[in-house]
């Protein structure tokens, strides 16, 4: 885009920008005889400067590389000096669709319309309970092939527009989906058992839960660490704070079972905030108070995980009421955090949607795959979770890219505020069967309780009524009966 000034005023003088009139956006920014490139938006940084061997005949031409469909609209160059100052304004038509942003309409297209002519067939298959290997295949298609699709159309997203944190939350969780589906699905018992079965009954949600709240921090440190040249000590207590999250979730996946000593859920919970004391410390926003009120609860999940063996023994409904309301607290910390803080850190609400699909995550880390579950309802969160949020994700991403393309910039500032919200209430649908289920365990076993103590009560009554004589001597020929079958058990073995 062409800009020159003809004039004699000397380039010290002079002050040459470009902005984005519509948004008033500055692009790119010569001062006191220099270009100014730390004064860019965010937007342009990397991708706008000016022709520097132009500069000293007077030529201000903006060049604009990596362009965006955001990037439509009119610009204008502003010239000033001690004595006089012009614009200039030009515009850049509408782009249109590159084969990338071809690619993504594709993929987002085609995946709801292999998940809901797919979902029919897949359905009936759960009602009959059908366990062949074409039903096992019919499913195996139906969960695996859209959320491929979706993953791809995320990816391609991110290449096309660079929202590189989005784009990576979105793609890890649509790739993620399939095992969590699987763990999920009524059809679970009829998959034959092998070690790929073990790994997705026992450490879906655990391994999901890894793979993005390290995936998601890995970008925002990288971020970090190259656009900023932090001491040695901020290197210190950012990278000690990011590998404690970490490890806590690595622990969580290799550990074995779902028994006393697993302890998955609190690794998981105490990742999380481990993780917003780094990014307290990456965006500056970290002081001691903000510390001190996230590691209180922090640290009250870790004692509760420690005193978990004596409190199950004494009283393990006490433990676990302690233990929501502890969890509800740990909550309510972090995201007070995030909304005190949020100024600080562009990306807030995309990251507060997904800090609130990692708390649902380890909300249903310690419960197993019940058989239990009322048929009707298990079906529909799975059927939701299988074909309704492909179809939220489909259209979200593809109605984005085209009035991105018709308007210039984004309708929705972080796709994650929509997405990660919907994958959330799926993941609370499947947490409220499960708590169901075990509500109905408990009942049951309970009148099976009540049962055996009526029983021996009425047993009891009876021997009260009959002769004590009589009781000794069915007693006593009891025993010579048991004395009897344990000599001839002898006999056998010898």
């Amino acid at each position: 885009m062409n800009c020159s000034v003809d004039t004699h005023v000397p380039l010290e003088e002079l002050e040459v920008k470009w902005v984005k009139a519509d948004q008033d956006v500055l692009i790119v920014l010569f001062s006191e005889g220099e270009s100014r490139p730390e004064s860019q938006h965010e937007q342009y940084q990397g991708r706008a400067q000016f022709f520097p061997e132009e500069i000293h005949k007077g030529n201000f031409s903006l060049k604009l590389w990596n362009v965006k469909t955001e990037d439509k609209g009119e610009y204008m160059c502003s010239v000033h000096s001690d004595s006089q100052s012009a614009n200039a304004t030009t515009r850049l038509l509408e782009l249109g669709f590159s084969p990338v942003h071809l690619s993504v309409l594709v993929f987002s297209i085609s995946a709801p319309f292999v998940a809901l002519p797919t979902s029919v067939p897949a359905l009936l298959c759960i009602i009959k309970k059908d366990g062949s290997k074409r039903a096992l295949f019919l499913h195996g298609f139906h969960v695996i092939a859209p959320c491929i699709m979706n993953f791809c159309a995320f990816v391609l997203w991110g290449v096309c527009e660079g929202f590189l944190l989005e784009s990576y939350t979105c793609s890890a969780v649509n790739l993620l989906r399939i095992i969590l589906l699987f763990k999920m699905a009524p059809y679970f018992r009829l998959i034959p058992d092998n070690l790929l079965f073990w790994i997705v009954k026992e450490k879906a949600v655990d391994f999901e839960f890894l793979a993005i709240l390290s995936g998601t921090f890995s970008i925002i440190l990288w971020e970090y660490l190259t656009n900023h040249s932090p001491n040695v000590w901020g290197k210190l207590g950012v990278g000690l704070s990011y590998g404690l999250a970490i490890l806590l979730c690595i622990l969580s996946v290799l550990s074995l079972g779902r028994k006393k000593g697993n302890y998955s859920f609190e690794k998981l919970v105490d990742g999380i905030p481990i993780q917003i004391v780094c990014l307290g410390q990456i965006t500056g926003a970290l002081n001691f108070e903000y510390f001190a009120v996230i590691m209180i609860p922090t640290l009250a999940i870790f004692v509760i995980a420690v005193l978990k063996p004596w409190c199950m023994v004494r009283n393990k409904n006490a433990y676990y009421c302690l233990r929501g309301i502890v969890f509800l607290l740990h909550i309510v910390t972090v995201f007070w955090f995030l909304d005190v803080t949020q100024d600080s850190y562009r990306e807030s609400p995309g990251l507060m949607a997904m800090i609130a699909y990692l708390y649902t995550l380890a909300a249903i880390s310690g419960f197993r795959h019940r058989t239990n579950l009322p048929e009707i309802p298990h079906s529909i969160v799975y059927m939701f979770g299988v074909t309704g949020m492909i179809v939220v994700n489909s259209v979200t991403v593809a109605v984005e890219l085209i009035q991105k393309a018709k308007k210039g910039y984004r309708t929705v500032e972080d796709l994650r505020i929509i997405l990660l919200p919907c994958e959330s209430l799926f993941v609370i649908g499947w947490f409220t069967l499960q708590i169901y289920a075990l509500c109905m365990e408990i009942k049951i076993t309970r009148k099976k309780l009540e049962k055996r103590k009526k029983k021996i009560a009425t047993t009891d009554q009876k021997e009260d009524n009959i002769p004590r004589s009589h009781m000794n001597f069915m007693r006593c020929n009891h025993c010579l009966n048991l004395i009897t079958e344990d000599q001839l058990y002898k006999e056998y073995l010898s």
